[in-house]
């Protein structure tokens, strides 16, 4: 073989190493190239769920707050609604207490009771009856029989200092160290938790707690 024809055979040896080279080369961009499309697309996918799985966790988040405030808003309503309610019949009680007073045949063995029910909590013989301004007046000309038959045993006095009340009475030992507060709004303000338990019982037996949920 001479020269020109062994650099002819190495010429094609080269360009056919280069070719051969040349596809394998193209193969691998083929191939890296195909994988970075895929990591790509995978990338991209992930991308997308994850922003739609945020999305939807806003969206469920953003959800779970509106139904808490509303929530908040019909709890905070139904309170206002009920102690609404609650305070129209306590003001009723009061009115109804205020006309009782009017009626001697119903106020006075009320009073009585009152009153004979705090002497016989007081272990003390000597007692103070504090009643208002109205009652002493109905009161007083008769008390010294009312007394002996409301409070038996004891020795009780009608204070002509007058209590700021609607009716009923406060009854102390002559100490002033002992008392017991039958007035109305004593009564009253004792009882207020009692009577406010009752009345929101009575008025919302049938109520039912929410039932939304986040």
């Amino acid at each position: 073989m001479n020269t020109e024809q062994q650099v002819e055979t190495l010429q094609s040896a080269l360009l056919a190493r280069a070719r051969a080279l040349a596809d394998e080369t193209l193969a691998r961009a083929k191939h890296e190239a195909e994988r970075i499309g895929a990591e790509a697309d995978t990338r991209l996918r992930v991308r997308e769920e994850s922003e739609q799985a945020s999305a939807k966790q806003r969206a469920e988040r953003v959800y779970r707050q509106k139904v808490q405030a509303a929530e908040i808003k019909m709890r905070a309503e139904l309170d206002q609604l009920r102690w609404a309610h609650v305070q129209q019949v306590l003001d009723a009680l009061q009115e109804r207490l205020t006309t009782l007073v009017e009626d001697d045949a119903v106020y006075l063995p009320l009073l009585k009771a009152l009153i004979a029910r705090a002497a016989q909590a007081i272990e003390d013989g000597d007692l103070v009856a504090q009643v208002n301004a109205r009652d002493y007046t109905r009161l007083q000309a008769h008390w010294s029989t009312l007394a002996a038959e409301w409070v038996p045993g004891k020795r009780i006095v009608l204070s002509p200092e007058g209590e700021d009340c609607s009716g009923g009475a406060l009854v102390r030992n002559r100490d002033n160290t002992i008392r017991v507060d039958n007035r109305f709004e004593g009564r009253l303000e004792r009882l207020a938790d009692e009577l406010q338990r009752i009345i929101v019982e009575r008025l919302f037996a049938t109520a039912t707690p929410l039932a939304m949920r986040g």
